[in-house]
């Protein structure tokens, strides 16, 4: 196979970079989508619904979750 075809360098490429060995990190949204689930809300309907955003009513929503 002649050296400069793509497949050939393809196959002989070093890839530069650092690959993150493990799971991937949880970002802070994970849980917080988790918890939506558990108790059937969905988090795409709070942001089209921007209850997020309303300090009152997400605090209405949140409060239901507290663990005790």
């Amino acid at each position: 196979m002649n050296e400069r075809r793509i497949p050939r360098r393809a196959l002989e490429m070093k890839v530069k970079g650092v690959k993150i060995l493990g799971r991937p990190q949880t970002r802070w949204l994970d849980p917080v989508q988790l918890d939506l689930k558990e108790r059937d809300y969905d988090w795409e309907r709070i942001q089209e619904q921007e209850l997020c955003q309303d300090r009152i009513l997400w605090r209405r929503l949140c409060s239901g979750m507290t663990y005790n």
